[in-house]
């Protein structure tokens, strides 16, 4: 499944707020699971319901440009 718009900004407020600890590549895969792990249901379904109004968008418009 793609990640949407508010899964990405979740993944990247995570980053962001512990970049001073993380000193490897481990500590940051960590500290990234750990958001990913932590992200409600309800989170996740109102970025489903997101991606596909944008694809219905997308498609309504014969992949040109859309409002969404």
């Amino acid at each position: 499944m793609p990640t949407d718009y508010h899964a990405w900004g979740a993944m990247q407020e995570c980053y962001q707020r512990y970049t001073p600890k993380l000193t490897n590549t481990a500590k940051l895969e960590t500290a990234l699971s750990m958001t990913w792990n932590d992200l409600s249901q309800e989170f996740m379904e109102k970025a489903i319901i997101s991606i596909r109004n944008r694809f219905q968008s997308c498609v309504a418009a014969a992949g040109g440009h859309s409002k969404q």
